[in-house]
């Protein structure tokens, strides 16, 4: 923090009191987070990108409104499907994923699902219920989209026209 950021030493000194007394709550590492934000986009997106990062990390991504959504998903692959499908067979999930490039085919995609690697909005899914798991209208974010993924780092943003 001492070379990478403006924080006084003051600052700096309580950062690293606050780190050395409750390592497991990161504050060293959310300072200079905070830091780099403000550097590269400025003090007023610092709060966004912290709601953003805690959507993603801690799956509420529904709580996103449809601008932050929408930044925070651009670079995510992505396709775009028929909103009258939804409700249908051609929603369901062991039908859906093999178009995506969460999975390959559809036994792969049972199979995702069984082991609950699969989440919907951030809501994990598992077992035989998420095999049977068709999309509705009533899992659209903001009328448009459904995110979906698989494991901890894979992300796809199905666009609803």
């Amino acid at each position: 923090m001492k070379w990478f950021t403006f924080l006084d030493q003051q600052t700096i000194e309580i950062i690293e009191k606050e780190h050395a007394d409750a390592p497991h709550q990161r504050a060293a590492q959310h300072a200079l987070a905070d830091a780099m934000t403000g550097i590269f986009h400025g003090n007023e997106n610092i709060t966004k990108c912290n709601e953003a990062a805690k959507a993603l990390f801690g799956g509420d991504i529904a709580s996103l409104d449809a601008q932050m959504l929408g930044e925070v998903f651009a670079e995510v692959p992505a396709g775009e499907f028929s909103k009258s499908s939804l409700g249908t067979e051609a929603t369901s999930l062991v039908e859906l994923l093999p178009q995506t490039d969460l999975c390959k085919s559809k036994r792969e995609a049972r199979e995702f699902l069984k082991n609950g690697s699969v989440s919907i909005n951030g809501t994990k899914l598992s077992g035989d219920v998420a095999v049977d798991r068709v999309l509705t209208s009533e899992d659209l974010l903001h009328g448009t989209t459904i995110l979906l993924r698989r494991g901890k780092k894979s992300w796809y943003a199905s666009k609803w026209q």
